[in-house]
This record gives structure tokens, C-alpha cells and sequence, in this order.
């Protein structure tokens, strides 16, 4: 094994110089994997299988950030496994999934007797009516959290910005392939130019004026730019601009694209790191402001979420909540596109490095284990989830609406929340999500009211700007509620 180390970024953080190798095999750590390595002292019955495995997830946890913050190396999926697979005595039996799911069908089953309760409106009513469109475009949405901003172009903005060839922005309504989908995105660079252009902005402002109208206040764009002081003033600018305009408040996540070399998202990480810090320094505050996370997306079948995803989450994770050997902080939230497609893994090794939410998530419905873990994950709070339904069709994630594992998910206790992912591309609005969600479940008005909620509850806001945000939205539920239960209300 060739045990050169080249270093291929560094910068200075409170005296402290971090550098990023380029190769690891010097940082072989499998004697500390096993010397970490503790199973439960009794693994009798499902409650402590669940609890040894969940043991096992927090030290690769720490394993993941000892790694890459401390020995600059990385954890390979072999290694990975090794941690977390436990003892013979531990394994689950086919009776303890069996009891699993059990438990999961009984949550659920509670869960949709609660929801039948708590609503004040009756959908099935609405919808015997005729009038689930109508209801979908006034119910107030919250926040969209999963979101690409050149992916929000309708037909006339794109002829307005001077291409009346707008065909080859749009996926028809079928299935198509995730390289169909990207290959759009090489069409949206002509016409949009590089980076935060004012042909983006524009097509912004003309989604803003739509998304307001369909009872939006809160939206999370999701781009690969670089995180500077200059782009968080230009952002901040334009945030003013938008909130005065339309009302919605709007914030960003510095992308990350998964197919891109290890080099380019280990400089990326680092340049986000120090200009953070330099932020800080500057102006006096503890972060950024309008730059509020980092999100890693692209196509999951040529890039697992753990191979370069640790290099990003592990030292925000440890910053994060005070793990990082040398004292230093970050305010930046994280979302990770995973369980789309591609390794069905990827959701679980998404929250084994400590991501905040989750961006689509849908190949956990074929794992108990990662829904049990997703369930209780963050103490209880359970993983928060950005859904697209329509997305997931179009790109086959799903074979169909009906199949779609979202309400599922929010029945086990997950904050799930409702997007459009690029919904321009995919001709979609989020009130379409929302008449694709009641036409082909069971969900209550409660539950759908709930995800509205979630999405301003799980958003990468200060909890002032948060607050505001929960009041207004109390404000337009308290208006809509007085209008549709006069008709359909129990």
C-alpha cells in the first residue's frame, strides 16, 4: 500500500491549521474498530437488540469524526459494517423484524386513529365534492425545505429569458431515468449563466410570486455557489428584496454535488469552514445569516452518501455539538439527498453521521431497522423528511403515487414536510403535491396540517425568525379553517 499523504487544501482557523488528505491508507484504524467495539452485555429480547444496535451506529458515529477531524483519513464502508454489525448473540432474528414491523403496524394504526380525531375538517367530504384542487390551493403550505433554484422555471419565465424552445427544460409526465433528469440542468446553465446571476434571480422572483399565492412563507433553496462574505451579503440583499416583494422569507444551502472528485468537495468543505469563521470574525455575528446549511445531492447510484458525505458532515456534526478536538464551532444545519435512488442504505448512514434532515428518504420503507432508527432518531424527535412525491415518480423511485411511503413515515413520528424538488422541470407546484398526497392516501386534514407545521419547525432559521413564522402560519390555518368548516367541518 502506498502510505503517501498529499495535501490538497488547508486554511487557518483560530491558529489552528486544518488540512484535507488526498490518501488515506496510513490511517488504517481497524485494531481501534475493534477495541471500540463493545456489544451489549444482553441482547434477550428486541428492545435491547434495538438499543446494542443503536450503541453500534453512535460509535461509527464517532468513529466517522475521529477520522476526518482528527486523523484526516475516512472510514471505508467495509469498516463501516464492521462496527455496526452486531454479535452473534445481538442479530436480529426474523421473529424480531417480524415483531418490528408489528410494532410499526400498531403505531400507525394509533397514529391514523389520532389524525381521524384531531381533524376539523373532513377530507373525505372534500373530496366526494370535487374540490380537493381548490382546498390543495388554499391550504397554507409553511415552508418549502427542498428546493433547486434554476429547477423552478415555469414556461413563460423561460420565454421571457429569451428561449422559446422551452420543451427541453420539462419532463413529460412519465418515468424517466435520473440521467434524463440531469441532463436538463445543462440546458438551465446556458440559459441562466453561472452561479447567483440575474437570470436566476429573476426566475426566482417570478417562483415567489407563484409560491405566495398557494399559501407559501418560508422557502430553502438548495445551490452549489461559493459560501463567502460577499455571497452572503449579495443573498441577504436579495432576501430583503424577496420578504418585501412577496412575503416569503428565503434562505440558502451551499450545495455539494456527490459525483464531483473527493478533491473539489474536500476544498469546497474547507473554503466553507474558514470563510464562516471569517464571517464571524467580520461582523460579529455567530455565523451566517442567509447561508444556513449545506446540503450533498446528485445521483446516488455513482456516489454512496457515506463515501464522500463524511468529509462534509462529519466535522459540521462535530462542530456542531461541541465535539470537535479543538474547540471549534458552526451554526450551519445539514440535509442530504439519499434513499432516491441507488444504495438503499444511504438514509442510515445519512443519520450515522448526524445529518439534521433528510432530503427524500423513500428506500427506508424496505428496512424496519433503518424505520425504527429514523423513528427515535434526535432523542425522539424522529428524522425529519423532505418529501417530493411527484419527483419520485417521475425519476422511478416510486412505481407509482400510491405507493409513495411519505404518509408512512409521518404516521412512525417522522417530521415529514412537503417539496417540489425542481418543479419546474417536473411541471409540478406544491399544491399539486398536496392533491397528489390526498388523491392516493388516507391522510387526514390534521396530518396534512401537521406537515405544514413541520416545515417551519425543521427549517434552518433562527429561532426568532422561526417564531414569526409559526405565528403567521397560525394567522392563515385560524383563516382557512374558519372558511372550510363551514361546509366541511365535523
Amino acid at each position: 500500500m502506498n502510505n503517501m499523504v498529499k495535501v490538497i487544501s488547508f486554511f487557518t482557523v483560530s491558529g489552528f491549521m486544518f488540512f484535507v488528505a488526498e490518501k488515506q491508507g496510513v490511517f488504517d484504524k481497524s485494531k481501534k474498530i475493534d477495541s471500540v467495539r463493545i456489544p451489549a452485555s444482553s441482547c434477550n429480547d428486541l428492545d435491547s437488540k434495538l438499543q446494542n444496535q443503536w450503541n453500534l451506529y453512535d460509535q461509527a458515529r464517532e468513529e466517522i469524526v475521529d477520522r476526518v477531524t482528527k486523523d484526516r483519513g475516512y472510514l471505508t464502508p467495509r469498516e463501516l459494517n464492521k462496527i455496526i454489525t452486531p454479535t452473534s448473540n445481538c442479530k436480529f432474528s426474523r421473529n424480531d423484524i417480524n415483531e418490528l414491523k408489528d410494532k410499526h403496524q400498531q403505531i400507525i394504526d394509533q397514529s391514523k386513529s389520532d389524525a381521524v380525531k384531531d381533524s376539523v375538517i373532513k377530507i373525505s367530504e372534500v373530496k366526494n365534492n370535487g374540490r380537493i384542487k381548490q382546498f390543495c390551493e388554499e391550504l397554507p403550505k409553511g415552508g418549502v425545505l427542498h428546493l433547486h433554484p434554476s429547477g423552478v422555471l415555469d414556461d413563460e419565465t423561460i420565454r421571457e429569458l429569451g428561449d422559446r424552445r422551452t420543451g427541453k427544460y420539462f419532463l413529460s409526465d412519465s418515468q424517466h431515468s435520473f440521467e434524463s433528469f440531469d441532463s436538463i440542468f445543462g440546458h438551465l446553465r446556458s440559459l441562466l449563466g453561472m452561479g447567483l446571476s440575474n437570470n436566476l434571480k429573476y426566475g426566482i422572483e417570478k417562483y415567489l410570486s407563484r409560491a405566495s399565492k398557494e399559501g407559501v412563507i418560508y422557502v430553502e433553496f438548495g445551490k452549489l455557489f461559493s459560501a463567502s462574505n460577499a455571497t452572503e451579503r449579495q443573498l441577504a440583499d436579495w432576501a430583503d428584496e424577496f420578504y418585501n416583494k412577496y412575503g416569503v422569507v428565503v434562505r440558502w444551502k451551499a450545495g455539494f454535488v456527490r459525483v464531483h472528485g473527493y478533491g473539489g468537495i474536500k476544498s469546497q468543505i474547507s473554503s466553507l469552514l474558514e470563510n464562516e469563521y471569517r464571517h464571524r470574525k467580520i461582523s460579529g455575528d455567530d455565523g451566517f445569516t442567509h447561508i444556513v446549511g449545506v446540503d450533498l445531492y446528485g445521483n446516488e447510484r455513482h456516489a454512496d452518501a457515506l463515501g464522500k458525505g463524511q468529509y462534509i458532515y462529519a466535522p459540521l456534526y462535530a462542530m456542531a455539538n461541541n465535539k470537535h478536538h479543538k474547540g471549534w464551532k458552526t451554526k450551519l444545519k445539514t440535509t442530504i439527498h439519499a434513499g432516491e435512488i441507488g444504495n438503499e442504505r444511504n438514509p442510515r448512514d445519512a443519520m450515522i453521521m448526524g445529518v439534521d434532515r433528510i432530503g427524500h428518504g423513500v428506500s427506508m420503507i424496505n428496512h424496519p431497522l433503518d424505520l425504527e432508527y429514523a423513528r427515535i432518531y434526535k432523542n425522539g424527535q424522529g428524522l425529519p423528511v423532505e418529501i417530493n412525491i411527484v419527483s419520485n415518480h417521475r425519476l422511478s423511485a416510486v412505481d407509482s403515487y400510491k405507493k409513495h411511503p411519505f404518509l408512512t413515515f409521518l404516521r412512525l413520528g417522522m417530521p415529514v414536510s412537503l417539496s417540489t424538488d425542481d418543479e419546474g422541470i417536473f411541471q409540478t407546484t406544491i399544491s399539486t403535491e398536496c392533491e397528489v398526497a390526498v388523491k392516493n392516501s388516507d391522510i387526514e386534514y390534521s396530518e396534512l396540517k401537521q406537515m405544514s407545521y413541520n416545515s417551519i419547525e425543521h427549517a434552518f432559521v433562527d429561532d426568532d425568525t422561526k417564531d414569526g413564522l409559526k405565528l403567521k402560519l397560525d394567522g392563515m390555518f385560524s383563516s382557512f379553517e374558519s372558511k372550510w368548516k363551514k361546509k366541511y367541518g365535523k
